[in-house]
C-alpha cells in the first residue's frame, strides 16, 4: 500500500524530489489500478477508446470519493479529455489529453500526463501505439512538455500483454532514432508496484519540453 507522508511537504533538495516523484508516480498508479478493478473489463473487448477511457476515469473518480479507501486519494482528481495549451491552437484546435491525475495542493500541484490507445491485432496495431498519434504526442512535446514524466495505457483487446510488449520493444530497438531514445532508455520491465498490471518504461529526448522524458507503458486488458 502506498503511504502518503513523503508528500505532506515540497522536497528541497535532488535526492528530497526523487524521494517525491517516486511516491506521487506510485499513488497515480495504484489510483488507475484501483479504477480498472472496478470495471468489467470483458465488456469493453470491442470497445472505442474514448468509450473505455470514459469508464476508467468515471471509476478512478469514484475511488476518490469512496472513504473505504487511504485517506491520500482525496488529495486527487482525474480529468478526462484535458485540453492542451500549445503555441498556435487555441479554443476546439487545441489537442485533448485522454487523462490528466493532478494532485491537489497549494502551489504548484503535480500532474501526470496519460495518452491511451487500442491494441488489437488486424485494427489496432503496436504502429498506432507508438505513432504520431500516440507516444509521439509526447515526443514533439505536444502533450507533457513542463513534465519529466508521462504514460501510455495500452488497452489490451487481444492476445496479452506481453505480446504487445514484445512488439513495441521489437519496434523501437529496430528503430531507437525514430522514437528518440536515450542510451539505455530503451525498454525496460518496471515493478512500480506489486499489484500492477504490467508495466515498461522508456526514456527520450526531446527538442520541446523538458527532456529527457520518461514514458511509463501500463497495459490494461479488456478480454
Amino acid at each position: 500500500m502506498v503511504a502518503d507522508k513523503d508528500l505532506k511537504k515540497q522536497p528541497t533538495k535532488d535526492d528530497d524530489r526523487e524521494d517525491y516523484r517516486r511516491v506521487f508516480r506510485k499513488q497515480v498508479f495504484q489510483l488507475l489500478q484501483w479504477g480498472y478493478d472496478r470495471l468489467n473489463a470483458s465488456e469493453c473487448q470491442t470497445a472505442e477508446e474514448e468509450d473505455i477511457t470514459g469508464e476508467l476515469a468515471k471509476e478512478i473518480n469514484a475511488v476518490l470519493q469512496d472513504r473505504t479507501f487511504p485517506e491520500w486519494v482525496w488529495r486527487f482528481y482525474v480529468h478526462e479529455e484535458y485540453r492542451i495549451n500549445i503555441a498556435g491552437r487555441r479554443g476546439k484546435r487545441r489537442n485533448r489529453l485522454d487523462i490528466l491525475v493532478i494532485r491537489v495542493q497549494c502551489g504548484p500541484r503535480p500532474r501526470f500526463p496519460f495518452e491511451a490507445k487500442r491494441l488489437s491485432a488486424g485494427t489496432h496495431s503496436i504502429g498506432n501505439y507508438l505513432g504520431s498519434k500516440g507516444l509521439g504526442q509526447f515526443l514533439t512535446g505536444d502533450y507533457g512538455q513542463d513534465v519529466s514524466e508521462g504514460g501510455m495505457l495500452g488497452y489490451v483487446q487481444s492476445h496479452t500483454p506481453d505480446y504487445w510488449a514484445q512488439k513495441a520493444n521489437k519496434k523501437i530497438n529496430n528503430a531507437p532514432q525514430d522514437y528518440q531514445i536515450c542510451q539505455d532508455g530503451c525498454w525496460i520491465n518496471e515493478n512500480i508496484l506489486e499489484e500492477l498490471a504490467p508495466c515498461y518504461r522508456s526514456i527520450h529526448h526531446r527538442l520541446l519540453g523538458k527532456s529527457p522524458i520518461t514514458i511509463y507503458h501500463f497495459f490494461l486488458v479488456f478480454i
